[in-house]
């Protein structure tokens, strides 16, 4: 797509759509799929993880589930086990060490996760 194509009428980018609407789609991904997707929505260009916006709106909103009595809010440490089993293997095996960076600070990891699970998640090596 040329820089003609992004200005035409009616052009819209997935970072336009609103939070809410993309917190919704999360709730559909398994754990390690809302942060990987948390942390592309950042768009940021360098390979760490910045905050945004929308990044902590899908983190947070993962963060609770509303339960079948009342519709209440209920805080869950979902990111307490984190297994990348739960992904396809054709994109674990594609994060990299910068990547699992990003995702780890994006979950805030050193205060939220106790069991990290790494299968099939081949490019990590650790540096």
């Amino acid at each position: 797509m040329d820089n003609e194509d992004n200005n035409r009428v009616g052009y819209l980018h997935i970072t336009e759509l609103p939070d809410a609407l993309l917190v919704n789609v999360a709730k559909y991904l398994a754990k390690p799929s809302v942060a990987i997707f948390a942390v592309a929505m950042a768009g940021t260009s360098s390979n760490i993880w910045q905050p945004t916006q929308t990044g902590n709106a899908i983190i947070s909103a993962a963060s609770y589930w509303w339960s079948g009595v009342g519709r209440t809010r209920t805080a869950t440490n979902q990111w307490q086990e984190i297994d990348f089993r739960d992904i396809e293997e054709s994109l674990s095996s594609k994060l990299t060490d910068d990547d699992m960076h990003s995702i780890l600070m994006c979950i805030d990891a050193i205060h939220n996760v106790k069991i990290l699970k790494l299968i099939g998640c081949s490019g990590i090596t650790g540096s």
